[in-house]
C-alpha cells in the first residue's frame, strides 16, 4: 500500500527476476544472491524483523525492498483490487458485504493508509522546518 500512497521508488533492479543477481541484504548485511525464492525469504526476514517494533509491515517493506529488489517484482494487480475495495468502503460508503478473511485484509489496508498518513504528515513538519532554518541562515 506504501507504494500506492508514495508512488514506486526507482531501484536499478528488475522488475520480473529473470536471472540471479547480487545485492546487499538489509537484514544479514552481507551480499546476497537474489533469486526468486531468495527475495521472498528476504521479505519474510523483513516482516519478521517488524513485529513488535513501532514500524508497520508496509513501512518496513517501503523502505527496505529498494536495496534488494524491485517492489514491482512483488506486486500483483489484485492489490489494486483490494486498495479500490479499501476506497470504496471507507471513502465512498460503499457497504461491505465480505466474509471475515476480506474484512482482515480491509482492516490491514486501513492501518497501512493510516501509517502512510501519518509518515506523510511527519515528514511535511520535518521539511518545513529545514526550510524554515535554511531561510534564517
Amino acid at each position: 500500500m506504501w507504494c500506492l500512497y508514495f508512488g514506486f521508488p526507482k531501484t536499478p533492479y528488475p522488475e520480473k527476476v529473470l536471472y540471479t543477481y547480487e545485492a546487499q541484504s538489509p537484514t544479514l548485511n552481507r551480499v546476497v544472491k537474489y533469486t526468486k525464492r531468495e527475495i521472498r525469504d528476504e521479505v519474510v526476514r523483513i516482516v519478521n524483523e517488524s513485529q513488535g517494533t513501532k514500524t508497520t509491515v508496509g513501512e518496513a517493506l517501503y523502505m527496505q525492498l529498494p536495496f534488494f529488489a524491485n517492489p514491482k517484482a512483488l506486486w500483483s494487480e489484485s492489490y489494486n483490487d483490494w486498495a479500490n475495495l479499501w476506497s470504496a468502503v471507507t471513502k465512498y460508503g460503499k457497504p461491505f458485504n465480505g466474509d471475515d478473511r476480506e474484512l482482515r485484509y480491509l482492516q490491514y489496508i486501513d492501518r497501512e493508509m493510516s501509517a502512510c498518513d501519518q509518515y506523510s504528515h511527519k515528514r511535511a513538519i520535518s521539511n518545513a522546518r529545514m526550510k524554515a532554518t535554511i531561510a534564517r541562515s
